[in-house]
């Protein structure tokens, strides 16, 4: 099968956000290292970039989230620092 038509979420972005980040996703790591204990939640997240969705919706993203994060997680975009604290 495709992953096209079996993937459970699909969206993409319209802001050519990498461009402003280092133009790929190697260098959008290299400055928002994922990092244990590396921050504090909701604070310096790193960029948030606001995403279309091609198949789902942030009702279908947020019912998969578990019950205990939903309150902390905004569905609808693609987040590139979070935290295990």
């Amino acid at each position: 099968m495709h992953w096209r038509d079996t993937a459970i979420l699909r969206y993409h972005t319209e802001t050519k956000f990498l461009l402003l980040h280092g133009e790929n996703l190697y260098e959008l790591f290299q400055r928002y290292p994922v990092r244990y204990k590396g921050g504090v939640c909701q604070t310096n997240n790193g960029p948030a970039i606001p995403i279309v969705y091609d198949f789902g919706n942030k009702e279908s993203t947020s019912n998969l989230y578990g019950p205990h994060t939903k309150s902390q997680c905004e569905p609808g975009y693609i987040h590139f620092r979070v935290f295990n604290a």
